[in-house]
């Protein structure tokens, strides 16, 4: 099922009910994708599917019909389904699920870098954040990433350019004034 990013938490559901009550009704399997997600999906298949000699473009828009939208979905169906639901030939059924198979292994392994890329990112925000409200930052660049992860923008490009507005003695005052809770120096400036 595709859904808007603004609509997934709702087809989603609280941890999941949603998706597993839809599953149960009808007997199937059902992944809630965001429209960014199910074309990078389509994509990866018909290019890795068009690879195969054999296969044609009414035959990638009848997976595509019946739900099989990733190279994943092509491993877990496996041959008969491409012989029978397809009417694909039986040698160029097995080498479309055998070049599934390895893209949906470079796609797993390639997830999980990007998985593990993200986390390392949140954590290191979250630590700049922490040291940003502890007073305890080396550099700029700790200070940007950390302001980054408070206002909840991903991380902050460190860069060693000053392009950015000047920022003076009386702008520092009051940003220290604010964080210190000093609300007469707000009101003076205001």
């Amino acid at each position: 099922m595709v859904v808007n990013d603004d609509q997934l938490s709702l087809a989603i559901g609280k941890r999941g009910q949603n998706v597993r009550l839809a599953a149960r009704l009808t007997g199937w399997d059902v992944d809630i994708l965001t429209p960014e997600e199910f074309n990078k999906g389509l994509d990866a298949m018909a290019e890795t599917l068009r690879s195969v000699e054999g296969v044609t473009e009414e035959q990638l828009d009848r997976l595509a019909a019946l739900g099989m939208i990733s190279v994943f979905d092509i491993e877990e169906v496996g041959v008969d389904v491409l012989v029978g639901e397809i009417e694909m030939d039986e040698a160029v059924a097995q080498a479309a699920v055998e070049a599934a198979s390895a893209r949906a292994k470079v796609i797993a392994e390639q997830q999980e870098r990007e998985k593990e890329e993200a986390e390392k990112r949140k954590a290191e925000e979250a630590e700049a954040a922490r040291r940003l409200l502890d007073g305890d930052l080396d550099s700029a660049g700790d200070a940007d990433m950390a302001a980054a992860a408070i206002l909840g923008l991903g991380s902050a490009e460190k860069s060693d350019d000053s392009s950015g507005p000047e920022v003076t003695e009386d702008d520092d005052a009051r940003a220290e004034a604010i964080l210190s809770g000093d609300s007469d120096s707000e009101k003076k400036e205001d």
